[in-house]
Order: structure tokens, then sequence, then C-alpha cells
């Protein structure tokens, strides 16, 4: 009988046990679960903010260039009427000379 009893608080000694040791294995899975998942956030905010980087970056460059072509557009054609200005002074002050005066 005292056998009995021993065998059998043993076994609940054992399956208690066991038990602690599940319960250890699954908190330890949720932690590695937990640690796993904020890892992949941070992962991903990463490459949104590298991807949004790059686009700003790209952004920029555009809006550069663009600036660049409109301002040498810009300067081309001050350099046209610059020229036109020069071929044409004294033909265009002889004009205005003479509708002022009449002739």
């Amino acid at each position: 009988m005292e056998r009995t009893i021993h065998f059998l608080v043993e076994c609940d000694k054992r399956g208690r046990q066991m038990v602690e040791q599940a319960a250890e294995q699954r908190q330890k899975a949720v932690s590695q679960m937990q640690e796993e998942r904020q890892k992949m956030a941070d992962s991903y905010q990463q490459q949104a903010q590298q991807r949004l980087q790059d686009y700003r970056r790209q952004a920029q460059q555009e809006q550069e260039e663009q600036f660049a072509q409109l301002r040498a557009a810009h300067l081309a054609q001050l350099e046209a009427l610059r020229k036109n200005y020069q071929e044409n002074r004294e033909k265009w002050v002889a004009e205005m000379v003479s509708r002022c005066i009449g002739r």
C-alpha cells in the first residue's frame, strides 16, 4: 500500500513537472513569436522608410533637372532677344525717330 502511494506521488510529481515544462516551452514560444513579430515590423518599417527616402531623392533630382531645363530654355530665349536687339536696334531707333518726326 505504501509503495502504491509512493508510486502515485511520483507519478503526480512527474506529471506536474511535465506540465510545468510544457508551460515554460509555451511561454518561450510565445516570447519568440513576439520577438519575431517585432523584428518583422521593424524590418517593414525600415524598408518603408528607405523607399520613402528613395522616392524623395528621386523627386528632388527630377525637380532639379526640370529647373535646369527651364533655366536653359530661359537663357536661350534671353540670348535670342539680345541677339535680335543687337541686330535690329539701329533700324528700330531710326524707325521710331522717323515715326516721331513724321517722315
